[in-house]
């Protein structure tokens, strides 16, 4: 079978949930022993240091318009190399305008059908023209969590037989590792000394990072000698909410104390996760919870709050808060991070995230 994947989010949008999905998914399909010739769209030449010298696959180089959604070129391609399948993994928005094979498409997140004030609007209006139409053409759809799927179904009244849910594959690179080669690393290549608390994901308003930071101050009274370390972009567009976050940090007089790494690679997220005391999410909405569910599989505690993802996902992985109550966020994290005794029997009680292998992915296509 001929199946076609579109890869641009894997070398084009790191840090991102979709870069993260689809850079582990292709990698994966590439390199596995099937009976399938696996296609993959980079537009990108850099797509041989990505995969490397045992993938097996034909690369795709195609001149594709995404701005204005021309794949006229995607249309030809799918006619004269008999593709089977079109996989589009970035919620349908690289589906073609004309019926050339059978189309699925991955539905990682929602946040844009109700939350509009929260976004940027030329992306909304894009996604409210695209996404509607996209759920039409796909002949199978694939929803990374169960929320997503029932999502799907009261949004948009989607066949529920038309959904599989295939969680996303996370990478073989989180485990746990050592104390000093965590802490010898971070010294040497970010300077990072001192104990510190992790969060790690979209820098945007959805993910309440001022509410974490006003968190933290009151932790720091308590604990002068911890660190927020915060890791993402903070380029382009979410350099305003960045400045916003920086100015709450001054004005709180914690400056000194929230670290903000930026885009790091991907490798190096590795080694955050297995220093910190602890890694939290205070995120208000997620398809996935990749991050978490990473820093689980480091055997480090997760402090998140109680949305439904995380209940499907990260059952006996994660401790859920309340964000109405911030002072019994505070005195768990205080006593996590000075009790030793507690954080390591908290440690043995996690479990493994809920996820996926590429064998479900290639069972879903035969």
């Amino acid at each position: 079978m001929n199946i076609c994947v579109d890869g641009y989010a894997a070398l084009n949008l790191p840090g991102t949930f979709i870069g993260s999905y689809s850079s582990e998914l292709v990698k994966q399909l590439t390199m596995a022993e099937i009976p399938h010739m696996i296609h993959v769209i980079f537009e990108d030449s850099n797509y041989k240091n990505f995969l490397g010298k045992k993938s097996w696959y034909v690369p795709v180089n195609l001149d594709m318009y995404r701005k204005t959604n021309n794949y006229e070129s995607l249309e030809k391609y799918i006619y004269e190399n008999g593709i089977e399948i079109y996989h589009s993994l970035n919620n349908g928005f690289s589906i073609p305008e004309n019926k050339c094979c059978s189309y699925v498409i991955t539905i990682h997140s929602l946040y844009a059908i109700e939350n509009k004030s929260k976004l940027d609007e030329k992306y909304y209006n894009k996604f409210l023209s695209i996404f509607p139409e996209a759920l039409e053409k796909a002949d199978k759809i694939i929803a990374v969590s169960y929320f997503i799927k029932n999502e799907l179904i009261r949004l948009f009244n989607i066949d529920e037989s038309k959904i599989t849910v295939i969680y996303p594959i996370i990478s073989s690179i989180y485990r746990p590792l050592s104390y000093n080669q965590c802490k010898n690393f971070l010294i040497n290549k970010y300077g990072i000394k001192n104990p510190y608390i992790y969060y790690c994901g979209n820098i945007h308003q959805s993910k309440n990072l001022d509410k974490l930071i006003q968190l933290f101050k009151t932790i720091s009274i308590r604990c002068r000698d911890l660190k927020l370390v915060i890791s993402g972009d903070i380029s382009g567009k979410k350099n305003e909410y960045y400045k916003d976050l920086l100015s709450l940090s001054e004005k709180l007089d914690i400056k000194d104390n929230v670290i903000f790494t930026g885009l790091i690679p991907k490798e190096d997220t590795v080694y955050f996760y297995n220093k910190a005391k602890c890694v939290i999410s205070l995120s208000e909405y997620d398809g996935y919870p990749l991050s978490l569910s990473e820093a689980a599989l480091c055997k480090t505690p997760v402090i998140c709050n109680n949305i439904p993802v995380v209940r499907e996902v990260l059952n006996n992985c994660a401790v859920t808060c309340d964000l109405s109550k911030p002072n019994q966020i505070v005195d768990f994290v205080y006593y996590l991070c000075t009790n030793n005794e507690f954080r390591s029997n908290l440690i043995n009680k996690i479990s493994i995230p809920l996820s996926s292998s590429v064998d479900d992915y290639i069972n879903f296509y035969s």
